[in-house]
């Protein structure tokens, strides 16, 4: 999704007189801790006075510290608002970001995200591996992404038990 659509999205209804918002969401930080953000500050006061790219301005230097201009970068490339294409240059630019956020994290909580968002990217790779997958490589394709999802499952970045329930079903 895009986060940002989210947050003017909750506002506009706010604005229009709503007083109760219900939605669904996983627990999936890797694509989603952006806009679960700014989805959690537009409820909290929808008429408030930081815009929503303030909000995305604060999220990333309280979670990136002086990694927060490559992680922009990060985000940007997942944005649902840019319709990003699975594709080999959607991830290289994924592990690129984080490459560069790397070279000047400074803390080690900040180093500590990184790595979950890596991981979230290698999911990405292994995704469209079993996503462009033929027949002869399918299982083996679904059986690294299912084992690397379990594998990171404590870490909140992709909704594991909600892919390891489905995508058996759907594929």
């Amino acid at each position: 999704s895009s986060p940002s659509g989210v947050a003017e999205r909750i506002r506009k209804f706010s604005d229009l007189g709503a007083r109760y918002y219900i939605t669904e969401s996983s627990y999936s930080s890797g694509p989603n801790g952006l806009g679960h953000f700014q989805a959690s500050r537009s409820l909290w006061d929808p008429n408030g006075e930081q815009t929503v790219e303030e909000m995305r301005e604060e999220f990333l230097r309280k979670a990136f510290g002086s990694s927060k201009d490559a992680m922009e970068k990060f985000y940007q490339l997942i944005d649902g608002a840019n319709n990003p294409l699975l594709s080999d240059h959607l991830i290289g630019g994924m592990y690129r970001a984080l490459q560069k956020a790397y070279a000047v994290a400074e803390d080690e909580a900040v180093r500590k995200r990184l790595d979950d968002l890596a991981a979230y990217t290698h999911f990405v790779e292994l995704y469209r591996a079993f996503a462009d997958a033929g027949k002869s490589a399918r299982q083996t394709t679904f059986d690294d992404l299912t084992e690397f999802s379990a594998r990171i499952a404590d870490s909140g970045m992709v909704t594991t038990r909600g892919m390891l329930r489905d995508l058996p079903v759907r594929n």
